[in-house]
C-alpha cells in the first residue's frame, strides 16, 4: 500500500506498514472500525465525526478516513479530529495521491480494510446520507453472533430510499439493483439492497485477496468473492445529503454495469480441478497442477483439505505478516516482484491464495507452493516423517 497513514488527533503513524507496540493509542485495540472513503467531502467531515462521537460514545472505536479529494478535505478532517472530545474515538487519514487512487472507492475501503484493527469493520459514505446512529445497531446485531456480514437495507420494511435525489435515482437505483441480482442469481438470495455501501462486516472472515477492486459498489464485490458469509439486513431510513454533489454519473453507471459483467463471467468461468491422493488428502485447485495428474478425479465428495485459488493482491503490505486467531493461522507474503501467496490454515483445511503472476507457470506453483504443504499436511497427519536436524538426532543418541 504507497497511501500515507498519518497522525491526526490521537492517532500514529505508520507509513506502509502495521503498527507496532509503541505505535498504539492510549485507548487500546479498537472494538470497531469505521471505514469512510471521501473524495471532495470537507463541509461534511465535522457533522460526521460528531455524528459518530455521539452515537458511539460506548464503543472504542477507530475511524478511518481514506481520501482521494481534490479540495480540503483533509484539513477538514485533521481540524474536526483536534475537537474531538471522546478520548476513546481515534482518527486516522489514508490520504491517495495521482496512482495511489487504485480501484476508486472501492480500492479506498479495501486500503482501510487491510489498515483496520478491530475485529468488527463498518463501511459508509462521508455524505451524511447514512446515519451514524445506525452503526451502532449494526454492531449491536453483529455482536449476536448470527452474521458475519450485516447489511443496512433500504428496502427492508421500515426502511427508506427518501434521501435519494429525485424520482429518477429511485428508479436507477432500483433497476441496478433488480440487475445484480439478475446477474448474480443465488449468491443475493439473502440481500435486498446489494448496492448499499452502508455495512459491517467481520475482517477475520475477509480475505482481500479475493477481491478486485473496481468501481463504488464495494458489497457487491464482497459477496460475490465470499459466498460463504452468513449476511443478515437491518431496516435503514437513507437520508439526505447534508453538503455537496453526489457522484453518480453517467461514467459511474458505465463502470457499474463492467463490474456486475466481470463478476458474472467470473462466476462462470472458474474451472476447477481436483485431486484425491490415496484418500489422503484431497485437492481443489483454479489451475491444473500436472504433477498431480494421475490423481485427478472429475469431482469431490467432500470438501477438499487443500484449495489453491488464484487472487489479486491490491492492498496487502509487502513483505511478510502472521496472523494468529484461535485455531486458524493466515500467513501472508508479498514481493514487488510480482509474487504474492496467503495461506490460511486450520486443523481441518487449507486455503492458499497465489498470484496471478505465480501462477503463470503451473511447475512453479507446485514446487514451491502445493507440493511443500502437501508434504507437511502429511507429517502433522502421521503418514509421513519430519527428519530432525543431525545435531539433534546426536544430541538425543548421547542421552
Amino acid at each position: 500500500m504507497n497511501a500515507t497513514v498519518g497522525r491526526v488527533a490521537r492517532g500514529w503513524r505508520v507509513s506502509g506498514t502495521e503498527p507496532t507496540a509503541a505505535d498504539l493509542p492510549i485507548c487500546g485495540v479498537p472494538e470497531l472500525t469505521v471505514i469512510i472513503p471521501t473524495r471532495n467531502e470537507a463541509d461534511n467531515v465535522g457533522h460526521l465525526l460528531n455524528g459518530l462521537s455521539s452515537a458511539l460514545a460506548a464503543v472504542r472505536t477507530e475511524v478511518i478516513f481514506v481520501d482521494d479529494s481534490d479540495d480540503d478535505t483533509r484539513d477538514r478532517i485533521f481540524d474536526s479530529a483536534l475537537h474531538t472530545s471522546r478520548p476513546s474515538l481515534e482518527v486516522r487519514l489514508i490520504e491517495r495521491d495521482g496512482d495511489d487512487r487504485t480501484g476508486g472507492l472501492s480500492g479506498a475501503v479495501i486500503d482501510g480494510i487491510v489498515a483496520a484493527r478491530s475485529r468488527w469493520v463498518c463501511v459508509m459514505d462521508g455524505d451524511m446520507q447514512h446515519p451514524p446512529e445506525v452503526v451502532r445497531e449494526l454492531l449491536a446485531l453483529a455482536e449476536c453472533g448470527e452474521a458475519e456480514l450485516l447489511v443496512a437495507s433500504r428496502y427492508r420494511p421500515a426502511g427508506s430510499s427518501a434521501g435519494l435525489d429525485g424520482r429518477s435515482r429511485r428508479l436507477a437505483s432500483s433497476l441496478c439493483g433488480q440487475a445484480a441480482r439478475w446477474s448474480l442469481g443465488p449468491t443475493l438470495a439473502a440481500v435486498t439492497d446489494p448496492m448499499s455501501g452502508f455495512f459491517v462486516v467481520d475482517k477475520h472472515r475477509v480475505d482481500v485477496t479475493r477481491l478486485r477492486p473496481r468501481g463504488f459498489k464495494i458489497l457487491l464485490e464482497l459477496i460475490a468473492s465470499h459466498p460463504e458469509l452468513r449476511v443478515s439486513e437491518l431496516p435503514f431510513e437513507f437520508g439526505r445529503r447534508h453538503a455537496g454533489e453526489s457522484k453518480a454519473s453517467a461514467r459511474q453507471g458505465w463502470a457499474f454495469c463492467r463490474q456486475l459483467f466481470a463478476l458474472r463471467r467470473r462466476g462462470r468461468s472458474t474451472q476447477k480441478w481436483f485431486y484425491d491422493i490415496h484418500g489422503l488428502i484431497t485437492v481443489e485447485s483454479e489451475g491444473a497442477l500436472p504433477e498431480l495428474e494421475k490423481f485427478a478425479v472429475d469431482q469431490l465428495h467432500e470438501p477438499p483439505e487443500l484449495r489453491v485459488r488464484f487472487a489479486s493482491f491490491h492492498g496487502v503490505p509487502y513483505g511478510e505478516s502472521i496472523d494468529a486467531r484461535g485455531d486458524s493461522t493466515i500467513v501472508s507474503y508479498r514481493e514487488r516482484t510480482g509474487f504474492g501467496l496467503s495461506l490460511r490454515s486450520d486443523p481441518s483445511h487449507v486455503d492458499v491464495a497465489v498470484s496471478r503472476f505465480v501462477a503463470r507457470s503451473p511447475h512453479v506453483m507446485y514446487t514451491n507452493i502445493v507440493e511443500p504443504i502437501l508434504r507437511w499436511r502429511l507429517v502433522q497427519q502421521g503418514y509421513a516423517w519430519c527428519m530432525r536436524p543431525a545435531s539433534q538426532r546426536t544430541t538425543e543418541r548421547s542421552s
